[in-house]
């Protein structure tokens, strides 16, 4: 392990000891994380069920990517969300509002396809691999 490995492994340590030993003073940040914790795993245990129902029936999957969103990912889009899940064009441009959805609306647009279309492929650019990263994290936790 190099020097600067060392560095940074230290520092997480540093910054998890010092995390966790103000967090264990006060019970009701673990309530808190427990609680925000089981609420992710139901929510991906109704996600599981309704694809595992999806697939017992031996249906494909929906034609309409809306349909799919609010049958299978749980989520109605806008309106101007779900004129972006049915514009059949090879390339799209989305200039909305900060926050307005269009990362997620775009990832459930891919899965969609990816679901639909044997062999299709999802490349994720963004201008740094950091950021890269931090979209697909959001996207899993969102989709998933």
């Amino acid at each position: 392990m190099g020097s600067r490995a060392l560095v940074r492994a230290r520092a997480g340590l540093a910054w998890l000891s010092a995390w966790s030993s103000a967090h264990v003073e006060d019970p009701r940040s673990w309530k808190g994380l427990l609680r925000s914790y089981r609420e992710r795993v139901r929510r991906l245990q109704d996600k599981i069920e309704r694809l595992k129902a999806a697939r017992a029936a031996g249906k494909e999957w929906p034609e309409d990517p809306v349909e799919f969103c609010v049958r299978f990912l749980g989520f109605t889009p806008t309106v101007y969300q779900e004129k972006l899940l049915r514009d059949p064009a090879q390339l799209i441009a989305a200039r909305w509002s900060r926050q307005s959805g269009k990362t997620h609306c775009v990832a459930a647009l891919l899965l969609w396809s990816c679901l639909r279309t044997h062999g299709f492929n999802v490349i994720v650019l963004a201008p740094s691999i950091r950021q890269s990263k931090i979209t697909i994290r959001q996207e899993q936790g969102r989709i998933l």
